[in-house]
């Protein structure tokens, strides 16, 4: 019974395969972010579950008002003979690859298969596989792969406006008087001679009404420093 078992998923498998290889035959292409207008990107192509391939050729759409195309460039030792170029496929500009196995039938590994170099122009460009897009077996078979395209577009900083905090700070009658607003919270207060030597130095969770610190200082100036855990300081010079 056992072997019976044995024989019977083998069969299954068998017919598995014939009936078109390993799942999950893929074509990918990347989501990429440029820093400035003027760099170059490294488009990614990957293949997943490509074995026994004979030839492909692709087309890849994309906005020349975005994107320029230099040619392709960290090819895998199983990409070597691919050919690469730009021009236009009912009225779309597209970057056209095609390769041609020589001897029998190539299993790609998964993963990365070359890197397709834009320069950046500026704007948004999706990447995307045509319908013309075929990738067939040693014996001319076509292969069903899923395609996915990408996108190249600017990078953007997020620019967070601080409200910039509040506090009065004085001398009175050796102390020194320090009133925040609650922007001021997390705060580090330090009190420093001219020479840099510190009289004081304070972490404050919160700041709530007035803080009076004593200070046993004559004829002296101080410098009386509030940073905030935003990196805000405020800076005050009191004589003593």
């Amino acid at each position: 019974m056992k072997n019976h078992y044995i024989s019977l998923s083998a069969a299954i498998c068998f017919i598995f395969f014939q009936a078109g290889g390993s799942f999950g035959q893929a074509a990918n292409l990347d989501t990429l972010k440029a820093e400035n207008i003027g760099d170059t990107v490294y488009m990614p192509l990957e293949f997943y579950g490509l074995i026994n391939v004979g030839a492909f050729s692709l087309w890849i759409s994309y906005d020349t008002t975005v994107l320029q195309f230099i040619d392709i460039d960290s090819l895998i030792p199983e990409a070597s003979g691919t050919l690469a170029n730009s021009l236009i496929q009912n009225n779309v500009p597209v970057v056209g690859l095609s390769w041609l196995a020589t001897s029998g039938g190539v299993d790609f590994p998964d993963g990365k298969f070359l890197d397709i170099r834009f320069v950046y122009l500026g704007g948004t460009s999706d990447l995307d596989f045509t319908d013309q897009c075929e990738v067939v077996d040693w014996e001319a078979t076509p292969i069903n792969v899923t395609y996915t395209g990408g996108s190249v577009s600017q990078s953007t900083t997020e620019t967070v406006e601080l409200e910039k905090p509040d506090a009065r700070i004085w001398s009175s009658d050796r102390m020194v008087n320090i009133q925040a607003s609650d922007l001021l919270s997390n705060a580090m207060i330090e009190i420093t001679d001219l020479s840099g030597r510190i009289h004081f130095s304070e972490f404050f969770m919160k700041f709530n009404g007035l803080y009076q610190i004593p200070l046993e200082l004559s004829n002296q100036v101080v410098i009386v420093r509030l940073i905030s855990k935003e990196g805000m300081s405020i800076e005050k010079l009191l004589v003593r």
